[in-house]
């Protein structure tokens, strides 16, 4: 898969992001007459810590979606950059991953959620050799939202695993991201 494939990837999973924002209310199910209005997150943070035996240099990731009320499923999506500094074979390994997925809600405040997609993984070797490994991201998490009528703050902590073919093999990251819902 080259760039232009991998930026056609991230603009689909923009536009799914896209499609959940462009209906701003639904219609309550048991009261026709009610309407509620829906409340959508965008969360900007980090990695705390990864499994890869080098050091992260630079992490930056960011979701977005809808928030899902109690007992239903919302859609969301997530992009996810780091740059580590390598010890072993490899000089400044990139890795990137691109999901998509839903958020399940628990409660109005609590949300589970679920992510997979794809994980580009490029390397320098010693020899000069570039390599481009793409391979499966999954993701799972817990969002909270502090509603401040209508406003909130938005915290996440989650995991996701990316199943490349680095010099330490599987990557999992522990990720935080702080955002804002409306």
């Amino acid at each position: 898969m080259n760039m232009k494939k991998t930026i056609n990837l991230f603009t689909a999973m923009c536009a799914l992001v896209l499609l959940s924002v462009s209906s701003f209310t639904f219609a309550d199910s048991s009261n026709t007459s009610d309407t509620k209005e829906a409340q959508y997150f965008a969360a900007l943070g980090f990695s705390l810590a990864t499994t890869f035996d080098t050091d992260m240099r630079r992490n930056i990731g960011f979701s977005a979606g809808e928030l899902a009320p109690q007992g239903t499923w919302k859609p969301m999506a997530s992009v996810q950059n780091t740059e580590f500094q390598g010890y072993r074979t490899s000089r400044t390994p990139k890795l990137t991953t691109y999901t998509a997925g839903a958020n399940f809600g628990i409660n109005e405040a609590s949300k589970l959620y679920v992510l997979g997609g794809l994980a580009d993984y490029r390397s320098t070797d010693y020899t000069g050799t570039k390599h481009n490994d793409r391979a499966l991201s999954l993701g799972a998490g817990y969002m909270h939202n502090f509603d401040f009528g209508g406003n909130g703050l938005l915290l996440t902590i989650g995991a996701e695993t990316n199943l490349v073919d680095s010099e330490s093999g599987q990557i999992t990251h522990l990720i935080t991201r702080v955002g804002w819902s409306f």
